[in-house]
């Protein structure tokens, strides 16, 4: 016995009658008769008696209407289970990043994946680079924005979503030449190659880049101060101590400071690191394609 004939028998415990019952139920009083007539055959009993022109049930009967009754529970308790279970925040997605990272370039795939999921949490954790493996591997984040290229080599899925210009800031008053582009003036590492270099730190997001771009232009600074906070290395350039390399996007209008593109030019390519995991949430897949979507057109 299914739940829907449940509830006819409890209609027609309620009303008494199969007609009224039938007209309750939307039904014509021929199929409901039909119905009780199979139900009391199949059960070898009656299950209603009329007692003054009204249906009673039979102890049978008050067995399957107390069933009835005991699903109808069961039901509501679902359902407001469910309910309670869709009002819940559900558990975060945990993303790291670099220190002093931009988050300008994810902010709007954040901001469209809470519209979508409201009570879905996006925990942003910012840690050095070199610790992105261990925490992806004992699941402390499911994902992480890096300009390092560790994921092949330790079995991450790697997504690019995009690249980000390589800068030189030097101080203006050092009056470096250097060499107009269509795209600006162009600089030589080895234009700096005596001049106090400011380095970003082995914890930069920078670390990994800047020592690729200089082992492939066999260049050996000359460092002088270390320093992962951008806006610090940029006031030390403005304040003449030294040059310093930065991310394009980071660049700011200062008085007394001179950006330039490396010659050649390079760039940091921007990647979204996964965990090893074979399958993810509906959540987790919809922010990854947002983080690729908005990245081709923010980065």
């Amino acid at each position: 016995m299914n739940t829907e004939q449940l509830h006819y028998l409890q209609e027609i415990f309620q009303e008494g009658s199969l007609s009224a019952a039938a007209r309750n139920l939307n039904i014509s009083q021929s199929t409901l008769s039909k119905f009780l007539q199979t139900m009391e055959r199949e059960t070898g009993s009656g299950l209603f008696i009329r007692v003054k022109n009204r249906l009673t049930p039979t102890p049978q009967g008050y067995a399957y209407l107390d069933m009835a009754d005991r699903i109808d529970q069961l039901q509501s308790q679902m359902l407001k289970r469910i309910e309670l279970l869709q009002s819940e925040v559900r558990p975060a997605i945990a993303i790291g990043f670099p220190r002093y990272w931009d988050y300008r370039l994810i902010t709007p795939a954040i901001a469209a994946f809470s519209r979508q999921f409201p009570r879905t949490a996006v925990q942003s954790l910012e840690v050095s680079p070199s610790e992105f493996p261990e925490l992806l591997k004992r699941g402390g984040i499911q994902m992480a924005v890096s300009l390092d290229d560790f994921g092949a080599a330790a079995g991450f899925q790697h997504i690019l979503l995009g690249t980000i210009p390589i800068l030189l800031a030097a101080p203006k008053s050092w009056e470096i030449a250097g060499m107009e582009t269509g795209h600006g003036r162009a600089v030589h590492f080895l234009e700096l190659a005596q001049k106090p270099f400011i380095h970003p730190g082995r914890d930069s997001i920078l670390s990994t880049v800047i020592r690729r771009i200089f082992d492939e232009q066999m260049f050996i600074p000359a460092p002088f101060l270390e320093n992962a906070n951008p806006n610090f290395r940029l006031a030390q350039v403005q304040a003449q101590t030294g040059w310093t390399v930065i991310l394009g996007h980071t660049m700011a209008p200062l008085d007394g400071v001179s950006y330039y593109m490396p010659a050649p030019a390079c760039q940091a390519a921007v990647s979204l690191i996964l965990d090893g995991r074979a399958f993810r949430s509906e959540e987790e897949n919809y922010l990854i394609r947002l983080l690729q979507q908005k990245g081709e057109n923010h980065i």
